[in-house]
């Protein structure tokens, strides 16, 4: 109970039901509009740069049915390598595609399993090309 009065307080988008659509050429243009807009209302926060992330940026990725937008935070660099290896590495597509499609199932209606249940393929991705120590 005390877990459900917390949720009354999330956004919906939180507590929505997990769902990866098939891709969508239209994303990508999608998300410049969105990045045009968010520039011409962020710029008197001398917010710059403003970058299309998450997998609807993967040509050929399925992914769910949001777009995802990112200022420049400590955490960009990791997103846009993430971002880039995907789109430069065909191979890894397949294997986050399914990996996503089967999370999206076994974690439905738990966005924040969904997620953490990621964590490992994005890690081993974002350490390719740099030994374990």
């Amino acid at each position: 109970m005390h877990e459900e009065q917390n949720q009354e307080h999330w956004p919906a988008w939180a507590t929505e039901p997990v769902k990866i659509v098939n891709p969508d050429p239209a994303w990508s243009e999608q998300g410049l509009k969105i990045i045009h807009q968010l520039r011409e209302l962020l710029l008197p926060f001398k917010v710059t740069e403003i970058e299309h992330i998450g997998s609807k940026t993967i040509p050929n990725l399925s992914a769910k049915p949001i777009i995802d937008i990112m200022e420049k935070l400590e955490s960009w660099d990791r997103q846009l390598l993430f971002r880039n290896r995907l789109r430069e590495q065909p191979e890894l597509i397949q294997q986050y595609d399914v990996l996503k499609r089967r999370l999206a199932m076994e974690n439905q209606h738990d966005r924040e399993a969904y997620t953490e249940a990621k964590t490992d393929f994005v890690q081993n991705v974002l350490n390719i090309g740099h030994p374990k120590d």
